[in-house]
Parts: C-alpha cells; sequence; structure tokens
C-alpha cells in the first residue's frame, strides 16, 4: 500500500468514525429530551439508515478482501436505498400528524426493496454497477433510476415539510429556514457528487460520497430546531396555533426579562412596550403578582406577572394582559348605581321613622326596591354577555356581534319594564291576573344567552296568579339569580315552582362559592317586604357546601 493510499484510507477512516459518534451522541440526546411520539420514531429511522450507511462505509473502506468488502457495499444501499422512503414517511407523519397508511408503505418501500435486491445480486446481471472490481467500480442504468425513486420521494417529502413548515411557524420564519436547510443541504450534497458537479465548479472532487456525513449538519440542525423552538414537543406543532389563538396577550421572557417567544394578540396591541415596562418597574424580585394599568391611551389593561419554573429552576416570566376597558367601565357604571341605591335605601330608612313621611317611604321604598330588582339584574346579564363577547371578539366576530345585540335588547327591555313597573300600588289593578311561567322562561332564556345555565322546573298545575303574587314571584327570582351570578359566580342555577291548591313554594339553588355568613342588603330584604310582609309568606335563606339556596312559601288565599 502506497503512502498516499493509506493517508486517504486514515482520512476517510476518521471522518467517518467522527460522524458515527456524532450521530450517536446527538441522537441519544434528541431521545431522551424529545417528546416520544410517531413523529420522534419517523425520524429516528431515518437516522438509523444514516447510521447504517455511515458504519457500512467504514468497514468496507478497511475491509481486506473483495468478498468482504462487497458484503458491506450491499448493507451501505440498504440504508441507502430505503432512505428516500423512509424520510418520505418521516415528512407526511409531519405533514399530516399521523403515519402514513399501510397501502402508502408498502408502496413507497416496496420499489425500494427491488432496487435493493437488484444491488445484492447485482453479479448476477451487472444492471446496478456496470463494472466493479476491489479498487474501481461505475454505476449502471438501474442505480440511476433508484437515484431518481429516491430523489422524487425526497423532493416529495420536501414539499410536504417546507409548506407545513410556513403554516406551523407562521410569522416565524427563522424557525422554517432553519429546518428546511437541515433537510435541503445533505439532498444537495448528494446530487453535486453524483453528478460530478464539484469537479465543474469548484475544480476538484471530494474522495469519497460525504453525504451521510453531510447529514451531521442536517441533525446538528435538526437538534437546534428540537431544544430551541421545540420541533418534536408536539405533531404537528399545535402549540403555536393554540398560542397565537388566545385572545390576551402572552409574552414570554427569559430569565433576563429578554422576549423569546410572544403571541399574536400581543405584536398587534400598540400599548404592549407601555405594560412591559410598567411590570419591570413595579417589582423586580416578585415572583407573581396582577395589578390592572391605564395605557396613555386611555385603555385599562388586567395585567399578570408569573415565574416559570422548570424542575425547581426558574426558566423565565410570563406576561399576560388582556383590554378590560369595557369591563372596568361597566363595572364602575354598575358600582355608581349601587352607590346611589344604597344612598336612596339609607334616607328611606331614617324617613321611615317619621310616620307623617310613611306614604313617601313607601313609595320612594317601592321605587328603590323596582329599579335595585330590574336595573341590578339587568346589568349583571350584560356584564355576562359583554364579556362573553369580548372573549369571542378575536375568534369570532359575529358571536361578538351577536352578544352585543343581546345586551342592548336586555337593557332596551329593563328600560320598558321599568316604565311599566314605575307606578305606585294603588295604580295597579288588584284584580289583573297574569301567567307567570312566560316571565320565567324569559329570564331563563337571557341567562343562558349570557353563557349561564339556568334550569327551570315546575311542578303541579300552574294557573293564573294575582298580580301582586306573580310579581313577588318574577322579582324574587331576578334578584336570586342576579346575586347568584355576582356575588356568588354560579354557573348552574335551579328555579323549581311546586304549586298546590292553597299555596305555591318556590326553591331557587345554586352551585356558587355559598355564603357562611349572610349579611341581608337591598336584596334580601326587598325579598322578605314583598313575601313576607305584603304577603304574609314565609322566606328562608341558606347556604349549603358550594352553593345558595332561597326557599319561599306563598299562600294563594291571601290576595283576592
Amino acid at each position: 500500500m502506497s503512502e498516499h493510499l493509506a493517508f486517504e484510507i486514515y482520512y476517510i477512516e476518521l471522518w467517518h468514525i467522527f460522524s458515527v459518534l456524532f450521530f450517536v451522541v446527538i441522537n441519544f440526546y434528541i431521545y431522551l429530551n424529545a417528546r416520544k411520539n410517531s413523529l420522534l420514531y419517523s425520524y429516528l429511522v431515518v437516522e438509523a439508515l444514516l447510521l447504517i450507511w455511515l458504519v457500512s462505509k467504514i468497514l468496507k473502506t478497511v475491509s481486506p478482501t473483495p468478498d468482504i468488502r462487497w458484503f458491506f457495499i450491499v448493507t451501505q444501499y440498504f440504508g441507502n436505498c430505503f432512505l428516500g422512503s423512509a424520510f418520505f414517511a418521516f415528512a407526511y407523519t409531519y405533514a399530516k400528524g399521523k403515519l402514513p397508511n399501510k397501502q402508502i408503505l408498502i408502496g413507497t418501500n416496496l420499489p425500494s426493496l427491488f432496487f435493493f435486491l437488484c444491488m445484492a445480486t447485482n453479479p448476477y446481471h451487472m444492471q446496478f454497477y456496470s463494472y466493479y472490481d476491489f479498487y474501481r467500480d461505475s454505476f449502471g442504468p438501474l442505480f440511476y433510476v433508484h437515484q431518481v425513486y429516491t430523489y422524487s420521494l425526497m423532493f416529495l417529502g420536501i414539499y410536504f415539510c417546507s409548506k407545513q413548515f410556513f403554516i406551523e411557524f407562521h410569522h416565524k420564519r427563522k424557525q422554517a429556514i432553519v429546518i428546511s436547510a437541515a433537510v435541503l443541504i445533505p439532498l444537495a450534497i448528494n446530487i453535486f457528487y453524483i453528478l460530478k458537479l464539484y469537479k465543474l465548479l469548484f475544480g476538484f472532487r471530494p474522495l469519497f460520497d460525504i453525504t451521510p456525513i453531510a447529514c451531521n449538519l442536517s441533525l446538528l440542525l435538526f437538534a437546534i430546531a428540537t431544544f430551541r423552538f421545540r420541533f418534536f414537543d408536539i405533531t404537528p406543532i399545535a402549540w403555536r396555533k393554540v398560542f397565537d389563538q388566545i385572545p390576551d396577550g402572552v409574552i414570554l421572557l427569559n430569565k433576563d426579562r429578554i422576549i423569546s417567544d410572544r403571541n399574536y394578540a400581543s405584536e398587534t396591541t400598540a400599548e404592549t412596550q407601555e405594560i412591559i415596562s410598567k411590570a419591570s418597574e413595579l417589582n423586580l424580585q416578585s415572583e407573581n403578582f396582577e395589578f390592572l394599568h391605564t395605557a396613555s391611551t386611555g385603555k385599562q389593561f388586567k395585567v399578570s406577572w408569573a415565574s416559570l419554573y422548570e424542575k425547581s429552576r426558574k426558566k423565565g416570566y410570563v406576561l399576560r394582559f388582556a383590554d378590560d376597558t369595557l369591563y372596568q367601565h361597566t363595572l364602575q357604571t354598575l358600582s355608581d348605581k349601587n352607590q346611589v341605591l344604597q344612598n336612596l335605601y339609607r334616607i328611606l330608612q331614617v324617613k321611615a321613622s317619621n310616620k307623617q313621611t310613611l306614604a313617601v317611604y313607601k313609595t320612594r321604598n317601592f321605587i328603590g326596591r323596582e329599579v335595585h330588582d330590574i336595573l341590578g339584574h339587568s346589568i349583571v346579564l350584560v356584564l355576562s354577555l359583554l364579556e362573553v363577547a369580548r372573549l369571542s371578539l378575536n375568534n369570532n366576530i359575529d358571536v361578538s356581534k351577536e352578544k352585543l345585540m343581546q345586551a342592548i335588547m336586555v337593557i332596551q327591555s329593563s328600560k320598558e319594564q321599568m316604565n311599566q313597573d314605575l307606578c305606585l300600588p294603588s295604580q295597579k289593578a288588584k284584580d289583573q291576573k297574569s301567567i307567570i311561567i312566560n316571565d320565567l322562561k324569559k329570564i331563563a332564556d337571557d341567562i343562558c344567552f349570557a353563557g349561564h345555565d339556568l334550569t327551570l322546573t315546575i311542578q303541579g298545575e300552574s294557573s293564573e296568579l294575582p298580580h301582586q303574587i306573580s310579581e313577588a314571584v318574577i322579582r324574587l327570582c331576578q334578584e336570586a339569580v342576579t346575586n347568584a351570578i355576582r356575588h356568588g359566580k354560579a354557573e348552574k342555577i335551579n328555579i323549581i315552582l311546586r304549586f298546590s291548591v292553597n299555596q305555591l313554594e318556590i326553591y331557587i339553588l345554586d352551585n356558587g362559592i355559598g355564603c357562611s355568613d349572610i349579611k341581608k342588603g337591598f336584596g334580601l330584604l326587598g325579598m322578605e317586604e314583598r313575601i313576607v310582609s305584603d304577603l304574609k309568606g314565609v322566606l328562608n335563606f341558606g347556604s349549603l357546601e358550594g352553593g345558595f339556596t332561597i326557599r319561599a312559601v306563598i299562600p294563594l288565599n291571601f290576595v283576592k
């Protein structure tokens, strides 16, 4: 063996052994840290075929006899022949989110098997290698057919990958470019080698096919994509879609408070930088906190700051903010209205002590009670509808518009109801009859439109009731539903009416937070006045674990 040939063999073996070690270490690290799914396993199949190719090239180069050398050439082409179909399966899995079906797998692997068998039996037909001995070889027609088939599968796989890259990575073009390069670089190098373009373009030809070694660069880029861009976390990368569809602005920061990622809402909000600066100024050492920020534009944002940990190690922070302007404005309006009502109620209480103003007291108390029940119920409904409209604004504008129109209808309905009901009791026809079932169904429909669950149950035979009783029942249900949503944070409410010959029983139950210490405010006192004082009925309040219960019994023979 000449010194020059010995140097070439040494040079070839050194590069290939280094590549094998690099393959094993990086792929083992990817396997340990990546999510175990079909995408990862299809990727590892591709890498295993490349590893077979590399190891076979090492052993082929140092083979002492032609038979041993031919054996390792055959094993080398086992990895080479099935590489195209394996890469296509990997690309299909990435693009479709699942492995190809049996028909596709068989259809892509049968030609690969055919080319491998042709190569293994080449001494009998010399169509894969037209010439072969220990030192030299030249390719036959089947080799080029095999290359065309392999390139076709590779390019089809690249099409699947590139199309999905730019869909999944969205505005993060850097990730798509990195992974696209990981696929294209070794393929381009192999084409250059097969078509002998190195000599034509660069004036030299490599001592050996460097395609499997070039795949190390591909592997490195995939490793970067895996751990920096979470390539193997989810199949396909659905976390980006979910992240961008969150209506609130979300920003991820590293330990140095430098932005590492953000969703679409945070990029389209003009006040984002102002919010970040405010959050950093409040308390740099705080782990978690929330605050309400009023921007220079006049908008109000609800902001939360939290630390992110992984295995007890701080990884960074998450900043979340949502436009709270409409909610805060509505909340302030409600607070102002409630304050007005409370002030009115206190004035009425003072004047009630004077017998000479008893008539004025009754009138004003009636008005306050009606306004509290109607307006309080309507505002709670409007707040719930507006909150649903806000949450749907970025995802479904039609739902948002629908909830805004429903809020307007609730306000208009409450205005009409106040115009009808705000008159002196003596002016109402005492013999007026009404069916309350329809009114209660309307309350249930309004609550369901606002995103809550209200179930109305009627037991016994319902009948027409005197106006005083039907109005008391409706106001009782309105106030109970309002309190359940506003104070109890209830999601489900049950109203049960049980009719009998002599009395009507009402049960109102919710699944809210309950109340261990019941303090009777304007609403509960209004209930007692209507049911107990005016109708000589019975009214009980109770709070079980996880809810609040109201029971009322009204004698039907009291009001004629």
